[in-house]
């Protein structure tokens, strides 16, 4: 698409009247809370309980603000993601947070530039014909006991992002740390304001590929939740009850899948479920794919919500 048309479809889309992003007065993460549903095995060979994902359900009120906001995105601005996808696919540059401590005279958390360049291979892998690239826009590493241990803490995190981030708005920030028993958390693409700090994905370090977590170290914590940051649900949003995850081509699953379980099935009709889907919670050596509709609400949600992303 030239660059004309580009610059007009950006246009169209700031002046479509979906629902802007505002503050959320609920902390939108999962904490300690919740119960866990995986064993994480971390670098000390320790093995604890844990939870896949710290993303919360959205609300019936939040799901029907974004359902619309997308109606009306799609409806005035008369593109959506066929528009995107011919203009190719929108590179985001990454910038990765490397959050360590020192323990007993040992840095704990380091994940090396081979494992980055690694976990940014299985991004694009993951995204590939999508409508999304990745790009390595830089690496920044910090020692801070405070942030290491307590990224999954709602406090701070928020303290860790403010100092951290670089520029929400047009780039991809993913912090690497220990964020309690998860292995990994995104907000939505309408959360927050784009421009916002508290944007980004944070995921346990060891998740990276080649990392100590067994079962979750091939790098797809980071694919799962940079799904939920461009705006995809879980496949089992919702149960066998529609509208599920809001994309009709993945079938109906009434809970989350773990491990591989090949040929479950937990709602009559519409076929087995979804294990292999980036969105459910199996082993990342499970995962491998989107659906055509999942890319489609992607690219909209990117467009409705981060029009300044990768640009």
């Amino acid at each position: 698409m030239h660059k004309s048309l580009t610059l007009a479809l950006s246009a169209v889309l700031a002046a479509a009247a979906f629902p802007a992003a505002t503050e959320q007065s609920a902390d939108p993460i999962i904490r300690e809370s919740a119960t866990p549903n995986i064993k994480i095995r971390h670098a000390d060979g320790s093995v604890h309980a844990g939870l896949r994902c710290g993303v919360k359900d959205p609300s019936h009120a939040e799901r029907a603000a974004v359902e619309h906001g997308l109606r009306e995105y799609r409806q005035q601005s008369n593109f959506g993601a066929l528009a995107a996808t011919a203009a190719g696919p929108i590179s985001m540059p990454v910038w990765f947070h490397i959050v360590t401590k020192t323990s007993k005279g040992s840095v704990v958390g380091n994940v090396t530039d081979a494992q980055i360049a690694s976990q940014l291979q299985v991004l694009n892998d993951a995204y590939a014909g999508r409508g999304f690239s990745f790009t390595h826009g830089g690496t920044k590493r910090v020692s801070n006991s405070k942030w290491f241990d307590g990224c999954g803490r709602s406090a701070t995190e928020a303290s860790m992002k403010a100092s951290l981030a670089v520029d929400p708005a047009h780039n991809l920030n993913i912090y690497s740390c220990k964020p309690g028993d998860l292995l990994g958390f995104a907000y939505f693409p309408n959360s927050f304001a784009e421009s916002n700090t508290r944007h980004g994905v944070v995921m346990l370090h060891s998740s990276f590929p080649g990392g100590s977590a067994t079962n979750y170290n091939l790098g797809d914590t980071a694919t799962h939740e940079v799904g939920h940051y461009l705006g995809a649900y879980h496949t089992f949003q919702g149960g066998c009850n529609a509208p599920g995850d809001s994309v009709a081509d993945t079938p109906p699953e009434a809970s989350a899948a773990f491990g591989c379980p090949v040929g479950r099935d937990t709602c009559a009709g519409g076929g087995v479920d979804p294990i292999f889907n980036f969105m459910d919670y199996t082993y990342d050596s499970c995962m491998n794919t989107f659906t055509d509709d999942q890319s489609i609400r992607m690219q909209d949600m990117t467009a409705a919500y981060r029009p300044s992303l990768g640009h």
